[in-house]
Order: C-alpha cells, then sequence, then structure tokens
C-alpha cells in the first residue's frame, strides 16, 4: 500500500480507502536477486509487524518499481496475501445450501476448542 495521507491509501492505481483499523506498517522497496523476467524467492522478515503477543496478521502486497517493469505500467503484475500467525485452526463444512459445521481446533495439539463462538460477516 502506498501510503498518501491519513487513512487513505492507492494500489494499482486506484484511490483507496482503509478500514479504520488497518495502518500501513512499511513501504518498503526489497532488492530480489535472479535472474531478469525469472521467478526468484526472496525472504522477508516480517516479524516486526507482528505483535508482541506474537499473533496477528497482515496483508502483504508485492509489486516492480517503476523503472524495473518494461511493460505498460498499468497492467504491471502483482501479488497480494492475507497472512495470519495464529494458534487456531478453523474448518467449515457445507452440509448444503443453508446447514455447515464448524470445526475450531488448536494447533498446538489439535484438541477442540470448547465453546468457540462463530460469527459470520456478508
Amino acid at each position: 500500500w502506498r501510503n498518501t495521507a491519513g487513512r487513505t491509501s492507492t494500489f494499482m492505481n486506484t484511490k483507496l480507502d482503509l478500514p479504520s483499523f488497518a495502518k500501513v506498517v512499511s513501504d518498503a522497496v526489497i532488492g530480489v536477486s535472479g535472474d531478469a523476467d525469472e521467478p526468484a524467492q526472496t525472504d522477508i522478515d516480517l516479524r516486526p509487524y507482528i505483535a508482541e503477543s506474537g499473533f496477528g496478521h497482515l496483508i502483504v502486497v508485492a509489486e516492480p518499481v517503476s523503472g524495473d517493469f518494461k511493460g505498460t505500467w498499468k497492467y504491471r503484475p502483482w501479488h497480494a496475501t492475507w497472512m495470519q500467525v495464529t494458534n487456531l485452526g478453523v474448518d467449515y463444512f457445507s452440509l448444503g445450501d443453508r446447514d455447515f459445521h464448524v470445526l475450531c481446533t488448536t494447533l498446538v495439539d489439535g484438541a477442540t476448542i470448547q465453546g468457540a463462538e462463530v460469527r459470520f460477516a456478508h
């Protein structure tokens, strides 16, 4: 996300209003090793952006810098992913149009979380 002013950011040439709970924690250019126009793997340490508890979530967006992309900038490649650090596992099983089961477990030992409350937003 490109932080422009207050709660507004731009991405892919589109102005976005960030939700009240969101904040830009980094807007950095990270060097990538490898040959031009070939896939490359780059490790990025995200630990500084996770809460002291060790849990949290981030939306990470990767895109080329303007000088490195040779095509039409409007159509540049990009990738976004939602990353979560948690000790919970939540599985949703559909049983038709209106019925479902949700299983909430701990990732430490797979035990069911008794009394877990699940809410769906639409």
